[in-house]
């Protein structure tokens, strides 16, 4: 697939298999609200469709300070083998703002600073992994991501994800294809963390098996 926005080129080369159409129109979406937290210059929620919040979300939100939020992602949501570093950044209403030991893939629901969404941009002008993938490669945008314990952002019960239905249709192959695809993924992923290991930002530990695979 030929595009001005989605690089099939790099993703045979780096990523494990190709994104399917509702991944890259999810990835666009968000490129889109990124554009207009830019254009605002405003530190944004930004939800996807299957949401649950918290009833204390809108006010933690609007309580965090400029000063973390304009170059930093902040998750609010929860995921499977979610993993914190020790200590926390801040603490809010309870709340705890924590760096990741190991970022998991999930964009549920965040918070953007009109810094960070510019760099988010500026990183991937073409993109070739999913929007939740891609932030967990913070040396490559140079963001902070940070989350938040509790989580403020669930995911909705009953509501099923047409994306994780499309992403379990695209695998093809067998076992074994799926399985060096993976490795091979995996690896890159920890060399690439290990090469830029000297950086002065909170790096993670590892990387965990994607959930959203």
């Amino acid at each position: 697939m030929k595009s001005s926005v989605y690089d099939s080129e790099a993703n045979a080369r780096i990523y494990k298999r190709p994104l399917t159409a509702g991944e890259i129109g999810c990835y666009l979406s968000h490129i889109a609200l990124w554009r207009e937290v830019v254009a605002s210059n405003q530190t944004t929620l930004i939800l996807e469709d299957d949401f649950r919040l918290h009833p204390d979300t809108n006010r933690f939100v609007q309580g965090l300070p400029a000063q973390l939020t304009c170059g930093s992602v902040i998750k609010l949501s929860h995921a499977r083998r979610q993993k914190f570093a020790a200590g926390a950044v801040g603490e809010l209403y309870g709340r705890k703002i924590r760096t990741f030991q190991i970022i998991s893939p999930h964009t549920t629901g965040y918070v953007i600073g009109p810094e960070a969404a510019a760099r988010m941009l500026a990183a991937r002008e073409r993109f070739f992994r999913p929007v939740d993938i891609d932030i967990k490669h913070d040396w490559e945008h140079g963001v902070p991501v940070y989350g938040v314990e509790p989580a403020l952002v669930h995911e909705a019960a009953g509501l099923k994800s047409t994306i994780g239905e499309d992403r379990a249709a695209a695998k093809s192959g067998s076992l074994l294809y799926r399985f060096v695809s993976n490795t091979r993924y995996q690896f890159r992923f920890q060399f690439d963390r290990m090469r830029q290991g000297m950086s002065s930002k909170p790096r993670n530990d590892a990387a965990p098996p994607d959930d959203t695979e």
